[in-house]
């Protein structure tokens, strides 16, 4: 399966891929003014866009976390919160509603 998405290609696109849930590099592809990401649902790369449109550095918006909250595994859910936990303790600047869905996650990460 390859999702596609029409993104600006000044865009961090591999961020855009890896918030999807796809890291490895030869998974995929710009072309033509469209990133095509394979190994994702359609849903997952289009909520990593419009996270990546709504932040600053792609970390995702409250909105797009609870899309993949719907739509994603627990593994690939569990990779993209410990990558916006790794921006917020590195000072990374987002909105209050992402920052506090980080900190609930990273509480429940401590409890494990």
């Amino acid at each position: 399966m390859i999702a596609k998405i029409k993104v600006n290609p000044n865009y961090n696109l591999p961020l855009i891929a890896v918030i999807a849930g796809q890291p490895e590099m030869n998974s995929r592809y710009y072309l033509d003014g469209y990133l095509h990401v394979q190994g994702v649902t359609q849903a997952a790369l289009d909520s990593a866009l419009a996270g990546y449109d709504d932040s600053v550095d792609g970390l995702p918006s409250a909105e797009a976390l609870t899309m993949l909250e719907q739509t994603e595994s627990l593994p690939i859910l569990a990779r993209k919160m410990e990558e916006i936990i790794d921006h917020l303790e590195n000072g990374a600047v987002i909105s209050e509603q992402s920052k506090a869905w980080a900190q609930q996650r990273k509480l429940e990460r401590s409890k494990l």
